[in-house]
């Protein structure tokens, strides 16, 4: 009785195995079957018709760059420091403080004021002719964030003028010693900042659009005015303009405030009078009237004392 119960036990996990081995052997695509298909979902469309978002907007107003006219590259800064003495320094007016007259001061390529270069240049606003002064500058350093270094850019300020205006710069009966005034009224004015040279143009084109368009928000009765205050000097170094510049604003028709010359008694731009002569009225540009033109070295200059670079 024992052999046949022990002959059971045996017959039985010997098909019990059997049957595990079945399943373990079955194909893979029995098995993939009973997985489920994965559904797809649903693709939400985009409901915003595309009429009801407003367009970017378009310049609509033609500007156009004409020949290079004149520049003025040439030219020193100079103040008075805070010791008295008058400093100097290519193309920028040093500091005060003269321990920030150290080339290796991050800001000492701003200086008090700088100017790289001055473009005049022929220009076109939907066909109506002007001509565009360009100051370019080194401007104020800016941080990209918090824990950056302090940076400084290139930028223009340009001032858009009536041709004829430009005449004004030099004065046919000037005397040495005599300072004079000039007020541009400007038609377009902005500032555009930019590395390559060669894209200020188009930086130039679109921020002329731009103010074109938001004329409609601002007061256009009031007018902006380029001024500047020159005066022409002889040194034991030669015959030399000085001068200085900013803006002034006042409604069309109303008078603007002058120029303060006393600004000349403590800092100005200086440039060798024959070049500032050329710059003033270059060949290259037609007045739409003629008008007598006197070259430095054909002005009576009367012997005056030696003078010191503060002795107006």
């Amino acid at each position: 009785m024992g052999k046949f119960i022990a002959f059971f036990v045996v017959l039985f996990f010997a098909f019990a195995g059997m049957l595990s081995i079945y399943g373990q052997t079955q194909p893979a695509q029995n098995k993939k079957s009973a997985q489920k298909k994965a559904v797809p979902k649903p693709v939400v469309k985009d409901t915003v018709a595309q009429g009801d978002t407003e367009p970017e907007p378009e310049d609509t107003i033609d500007v156009t760059f004409g020949k290079n006219i004149v520049n003025l590259r040439t030219f020193n800064g100079w103040i008075k420091d805070d010791s008295g003495k008058w400093v100097s320094s290519p193309n920028r007016i040093p500091f005060t403080n003269p321990e920030y007259n150290n080339g290796l001061y991050y800001k000492y390529n701003l200086g008090n004021d700088n100017i790289r270069q001055i473009n005049v240049v022929e220009m076109k606003i939907d066909g109506v002719p002007y001509l565009g002064i360009i100051i370019e500058q080194n401007k104020e350093p800016y941080k990209n964030h918090p824990d950056s270094v302090f940076r400084s850019y290139v930028g223009a300020d340009y001032y858009l003028i009536k041709t004829e205006d430009y005449r004004k710069l030099w004065n046919d009966k000037l005397k040495m010693g005599k300072p004079y005034e000039v007020d541009i009224k400007t038609e377009y004015s902005g500032l555009v900042g930019y590395k390559d040279i060669k894209k200020r143009p188009e930086y130039m084109s679109s921020e002329i659009n731009k103010d074109i368009r938001n004329r409609v928000y601002t007061d256009t009765s009031v007018k902006t005015y380029l001024q500047f205050g020159f005066l022409p000097v002889k040194t034991p170094k030669g015959s030399f303009m000085r001068f200085y510049y900013g803006l002034e604003y006042a409604h069309e028709g109303e008078p603007i405030s002058p120029f303060n010359f006393n600004t000349l008694k403590e800092k100005y731009y200086e440039v060798n009078l024959d070049l500032f002569h050329k710059f003033a009225r270059p060949q290259g540009l037609v007045f739409s009237s003629k008008a007598s033109v006197i070259k430095p070295k054909a002005l009576p200059v009367k012997k005056k004392p030696v003078r010191k670079p503060d002795d107006f």
